[in-house]
């Protein structure tokens, strides 16, 4: 539960969150699939990085998906 609370903080910050490092110069401008929520960005560095490996999205339905990298 305090994981999922930690989570919740980070992701909650605003609306236009800031990225930790340049390990998100991920570009694809087709849309993705992640965690069943499609995400049709150009990059996504309107992301979150929780932990090293797992990045959130805001999907174009603004649910938050999970992306392992």
């Amino acid at each position: 539960m305090r994981m999922a609370t930690k989570v919740l903080a980070v992701l909650g910050v605003s609306a236009g969150l800031a990225v930790a490092g340049p390990a998100l110069a991920f570009a694809d401008p087709e849309p993705i699939m992640a965690d069943g929520c499609v995400y049709a960005g150009q990059n996504y560095s309107d992301g979150a990085i929780v932990k090293v490996g797992e990045l959130y999205i805001q999907c174009s339905d603004g649910r938050w998906s999970r992306i392992n990298y």
